[in-house]
């Protein structure tokens, strides 16, 4: 098992203890999730991967009334904003 499913588990070891985590450690979950969000939004993951994911989401979702048409223009919007991120990222 990974270090964030720990973290982001109820706040227990796999002995079933409690554990708790400083200010800087839960800064550092928080930063390490947002480069990870960051990374999935790059390309070549993001075509190879995430986008793959988001349209069959989208498909899947599609038959379902309300649901099919906010996934659809959420799908529209992340994909909108992966080709901003990747114009304007640095890195």
């Amino acid at each position: 098992m990974g270090f964030l499913l720990h973290v982001t588990q109820a706040g227990k070891d796999e002995k079933g203890q409690r554990f708790h985590l400083s200010a800087a450690e839960i800064d550092e979950v928080k930063r390490r999730k947002l480069l990870w969000a960051l990374y999935v939004m790059r390309e070549p993951f993001f075509s190879d991967y995430t986008r793959q994911k988001l349209e069959r989401a989208e498909t899947t979702l599609e038959p379902v009334p309300i649901i099919g048409t906010l996934a659809a223009k959420i799908v529209e919007l992340i994909i909108g904003a992966q080709s901003r991120y990747t114009y304007i990222s640095g890195s």
